[in-house]
């Protein structure tokens, strides 16, 4: 484990009550308390993303969940720490996925094509905590702000260390790697933008299309 994911690792307290029950909590109580948090989590990111960051009240919350407002501060203190542990939980959703896959093979272009078809589909329909992000992140406080751009400078970092491993290989052009690797992430966040279930092409396939295209971007002939 990198540092920078230790250090995410530790804050992630910080910010909310985690689902982990005291020792004498009953197994019962402790699903519970899960289940009422994630029930929290979905609530507010739809809240978040159908009526904005700032419309988005305490009690508009407890009112979608149907908890007591009382309760919602239970769970968690302050708007600023939900806020944050809804990206966090979309962090650790999206990542695990990739993750997994880097953690699949050593490096090599074949595991880099991997990667971007998987970035690709975690992004196809859209994930409602980044368009919150892009929309609203201007008007986050700096404390919300740096916490996400620690999350993802950690997805981004798995991708730019492996091209650079690559690079090292002699497999992809040096060139301005950096920003079009950066560039490339981009895309495959906005996919969601044009792409329609029940189109000509399927999610696979436009996964396929857009591992192969990172590939051409970054120096690798037509495979």
């Amino acid at each position: 484990m990198v540092a920078a994911e230790r250090a995410f690792v530790r804050l992630i307290p910080s910010f909310g009550f985690p689902c982990q029950p005291p020792g004498r909590r009953s197994q019962l109580d402790a699903v519970n308390e899960c289940t009422t948090r994630d029930a929290i989590l979905d609530a507010a990111r739809d809240l978040f993303f159908e009526e904005g960051l700032h419309r988005t009240s305490m009690r508009s919350l407890a009112n979608r969940v149907g908890l007591a407002q009382s309760s919602l501060y239970n769970h968690f203190p302050t708007k600023e720490a939900l806020v944050i542990a809804v990206m966090e939980r979309s962090f650790e959703l999206v990542d695990g996925t990739v993750r997994a896959v880097f953690e699949s093979a050593p490096p090599s272009l074949d595991l880099l094509h991997a990667a971007l078809h998987a970035h690709a589909l975690q992004h196809i329909h859209g994930i409602k905590e980044t368009m919150v992000f892009e929309v609203e992140g201007r008007h986050m406080s700096p404390v919300m702000r740096q916490r996400i751009v620690e999350l993802r400078s950690i997805y981004e970092h798995r991708f730019y260390d492996l091209a650079e491993r690559l690079v090292a290989a002699g497999c992809l052009d040096p060139t301005d790697l950096v920003t079009r690797v950066r560039m490339l992430l981009t895309a495959g966040t906005r996919i969601n933008g044009w792409f329609r279930p029940g189109g000509a092409l399927t999610e696979e396939q436009v996964a396929e299309i857009y591992a192969n295209f990172g590939l051409a971007s970054l120096g690798v002939p037509n495979r």
